[in-house]
Order: structure tokens, then C-alpha cells, then sequence
């Protein structure tokens, strides 16, 4: 994936960001399939780094990718309980307590409403978990840039 423009002007703060960007797609894509979609979110994403939320480009770009794949996050599944589960085919189940794999309700509806700073921590917990049952368990190698 190359860019026409955007990140050589990174500053090198960002880069890691855009590295991520960049192994999600590479990852979760399978090569020459189609998504035009997810090339200009991309490209917007990478523009935007430096200059906006950074927390709000990348959960903006992970849910959208999620839906060009199939797999779009299904928030309205959400329940009164204040816990739930998620799994790729079954969507949201609820929990009855706080579990590794499971994620507060008021972090997962704050994240369906857009609001992505208020719960960031579980937000980012909770995406690393979509990410991990695409990759049949495995991580990103870029995750450990942020160790």
C-alpha cells in the first residue's frame, strides 16, 4: 500500500499510527481483493494524522474497515446488562460480569455512538479482540511498538 501522499510527511510520532494503518489492511485483506472503499478511508486517515484525534481516525478507520469486510460491528444488538461478549458470527451476548472477554456496555455503546475518547482504553481493548478473531487468534506485529 502506497500512499500518493501523506506518510513521508508524517511526523515520526505518527508514523507508528500510520504502520498500524498500514498492517491492518495488509493482514486482514486478502491480496489483489478490491476494496476501493478502504483505500481512500486510508488515505484520508493517513492525511488527517497529524492534524486531527488521533484516536478518532483509527476507530473511525477500524469499524469502517470491519463493515468493507462483512463483519460490521452491531451495536444495535447492545442490551440493558451491563456486560457483553463478542464474537464475529454471533455478534453481542450478554455477560453477567466483567470478564477478559467481555467489554462494559457503556464503553461499547459510547464507541457505537462515535464517542471515542470517553472509554479509549476499552475501546482499544475491544477492537484488538475483533482483530485477533480475524486473525484466528494471532496479533499485529505492530502492536508492540506501543509496549
Amino acid at each position: 500500500i502506497v500512499p500518493t501522499t501523506g506518510l513521508s510527511d508524517l511526523p515520526v510520532k505518527y508514523l507508528r499510527l500510520g504502520l498500524y494503518l498500514n498492517e491492518l489492511i495488509y493482514r486482514l485483506l486478502e491480496v489483489n481483493d478490491p476494496h476501493p472503499t478502504v483505500y481512500t478511508h486510508y488515505q484520508q486517515a493517513i492525511q488527517s494524522l497529524s492534524t486531527n484525534s488521533a484516536i478518532d481516525i483509527l476507530r473511525q478507520f477500524e469499524l469502517s474497515l470491519f463493515s468493507q469486510m462483512g463483519y460490521e460491528v452491531p451495536f444495535h444488538q447492545l442490551t440493558q446488562t451491563t456486560h457483553h461478549r463478542y464474537d464475529l458470527t454471533s455478534g453481542f451476548i450478554p455477560s453477567p460480569s466483567e470478564t477478559p472477554t467481555a467489554f462494559s456496555t457503556a464503553s461499547l455503546k459510547a464507541l457505537g455512538e462515535g464517542n471515542y475518547h470517553r472509554y479509549a482504553m476499552e475501546n482499544k481493548a475491544f477492537i484488538r479482540h475483533i482483530v485477533s478473531q480475524l486473525l484466528s487468534g494471532q496479533t499485529l506485529k505492530s502492536y508492540e511498538l506501543y509496549v
